[in-house]
């Protein structure tokens, strides 16, 4: 039994193809990569085939742990930390501060958890082990997230990352970078290590999910699925809200 687990995990660590590989180089060189670079990356040392992590909560579970006392506390924290920027996204988009913080606190518990392995480790994986319908869609955010790394000036080996490969605080997934990632500071690059940048881009996404027509729907579109995330997300921003309101009559009563 512990031989054939250990072929299959060693099946399971095998790098993609070469038939894959060359069509991720082939889209590096076509979004702006050198030549030099391409080669370097795929060279590096660093970059493997590694296991896919399980997912660690459930949906009921994760509810439990943000609507707790601990998790509101946090969910405060990062509203008073952040307050000007969700201001100023709150005025641009249309959503509700609230709403921005709640989504925080679902995709990464505020910044707690950003994954444990780099995301481009994890974007080679899902390449290297999905089937053939499915590999073009992990080349292209292998693509995207190196692509990213370049414009930011970054090592990509230093970004960590959820199992499915997102990143930042709102757990985006490279190609949404590209398409609905946002300058919230103004200083010319969207770089989702940035608070700013991060809160603006997830507000983007959910204007341009139909925020405004259906909050359920565009909340779903986040993840890709109903899920737990609407509910859940709507149970926070309730309790954030009563938090507030009841900081407010507290401290109309101290004045």
């Amino acid at each position: 039994m512990f031989f054939t687990a250990a072929l299959l995990t060693a099946s399971l660590l095998v790098s993609p193809s070469p038939d894959r590989i060359n069509h991720v180089k082939a889209d590096l060189l076509k979004g702006g990569l050198s030549k030099q670079e391409t080669v370097a990356l795929f060279e590096d040392p660093r970059l493997k085939v590694i296991p896919i992590r399980k997912p660690e909560l459930t949906w009921a579970e994760l509810e439990e742990k943000l609507l707790g006392k601990e998790g509101l506390a946090n969910a405060k924290e990062f509203l008073k930390n952040n307050s000007s920027v969700l201001e100023k996204a709150e005025k641009q988009f249309g959503v509700q501060k609230e709403a921005i913080v709640a989504l925080v606190g679902i995709e990464s518990l505020w910044g707690e958890n950003l994954g444990k392995d780099p995301a481009i480790l994890t974007l080679y994986s899902l390449l290297a082990r999905a089937p053939e319908k499915r590999w073009r869609r992990w080349a292209h955010e292998f693509v995207e997230l190196t692509l990213y790394c370049k414009n930011l000036g970054v090592d990509c080996f230093t970004i960590l990352g959820s199992r499915s490969g997102a990143l930042s605080i709102v757990q985006f997934m490279p190609i949404s970078i590209r398409l609905y990632g946002y300058d919230g500071d103004g200083d010319g690059k969207i770089d989702l290590s940035n608070n700013a940048d991060a809160i603006f881009s997830a507000a983007n996404f959910l204007v341009k999910h139909g925020w405004h027509k259906n909050k359920h729907r565009a909340f779903a579109r986040y993840v890709g699925s109903d899920g737990g995330y609407p509910k859940i997300t709507k149970l926070l921003m309730k309790a954030l809200a009563q938090e507030q309101k009841q900081a407010q009559v507290a401290a109309s009563a101290h004045r």
